[in-house]
């Protein structure tokens, strides 16, 4: 696999965490509104952070993967 190859991968994954987060909070808003049993809304609330944790290692390596390439970011 290419550097650049290993690089989109990185970032796909990024894209994708954060997808899920999003897609998660709503579904935990919508537990709390609807008066759903604490008990769900406590096993929604630690997918949720499964998901944040997940987020955070894929922006560790995505992190990783842009200093092992050599990556610049643009100047604004």
């Amino acid at each position: 696999m290419s550097g650049t190859e290993t690089l989109a991968m990185a970032e796909r994954r990024v894209a994708e965490a954060e997808q899920q987060i999003v897609r998660q909070k709503t579904i935990l808003d919508a537990m709390v509104r609807d008066n759903h049993s604490y008990r769900v809304i406590d096993q929604a609330r630690s997918v949720l952070a499964r998901f944040e944790d997940s987020l955070r290692f894929a922006q560790d390596h995505l992190r990783f993967e842009r200093q092992h390439y050599g990556y610049r970011p643009r100047s604004r």
